[in-house]
C-alpha cells in the first residue's frame, strides 16, 4: 500500500492515517517531555543531595556544639564545687566559734606565747654570760634557751623556708 492507495476521495488523509500521524507527533512530544523530566529529575537530585550534604554538615555542626556545650557545663560545674569547697573553708577558719578558726587561734596563741617565753629567756641567758661575744656565745645562748623551754639542747635550728611536709 503506497500513500495514494491510502487517501481517500480527494486525496485527502484517511482517519487512519490521521491518526497514526497524531500517534506519532504524540509520541514525538512524550519523548520530549520525558527527556525534560528526565533532567528536572536529575537536577532536582543533585540538589536534593547538596542539600542533604549541607543538612549533615549542619547536624554534625550542632553535635559538636553540643558537645562543647557539655564539656564547658562540666567545667563550670567542676569550678563551681571547687569555688564552693573553698569558700566554705574561708568561712569555716574566718567565723569566730568555728573549728578551723578556734583551732588557728590556738595556735596562734600558741606560738605567740613561746615567742614570748623565748624573749624573756634570751634576756635571762644573755645575764649568764656577759662579757662573752661570736658564734661561742650564740651556740651557748641557743643551749640556755632549749634547756629553759624543756627542749634538747641539740634541737635543730630552724630552716630559713618552710620544708613541704608528706601527703602529695
Amino acid at each position: 500500500m503506497n500513500a495514494i492507495d491510502r487517501a481517500g476521495p480527494g486525496g485527502e488523509p484517511t482517519a487512519l492515517e490521521q491518526a497514526l500521524t497524531t500517534l506519532v507527533t504524540s509520541l514525538t512530544n512524550l519523548g520530549t517531555e520525558v527527556r525534560a523530566l528526565r533532567l528536572d529529575v536529575q537536577a532536582g537530585e543533585r540538589r536534593r543531595k547538596r542539600g542533604q550534604k549541607w543538612i549533615g554538615a549542619g547536624v554534625v555542626v550542632v553535635i559538636t556544639l553540643v558537645a562543647l556545650l557539655g564539656v564547658v557545663s562540666w567545667q563550670n560545674r567542676k569550678v563551681l564545687d571547687s569555688t564552693s569547697q573553698t569558700n566554705e573553708t574561708i568561712l569555716e577558719c574566718t567565723t569566730p566559734g568555728r573549728q578551723c578558726y578556734e583551732e588557728g587561734r590556738k595556735r596562734t596563741a600558741e606560738a605567740f606565747q613561746y615567742v614570748l617565753l623565748v624573749s624573756i629567756y634570751m634576756g635571762q641567758c644573755a645575764r649568764l654570760y656577759p662579757d662573752e661575744a661570736g658564734p661561742t656565745y650564740d651556740r651557748k645562748l641557743k643551749e640556755c634557751v632549749l634547756t629553759r623551754l624543756g627542749l634538747p639542747a641539740t634541737s635543730p635550728s630552724p630552716s630559713p623556708t618552710p620544708a613541704p611536709t608528706g601527703g602529695g
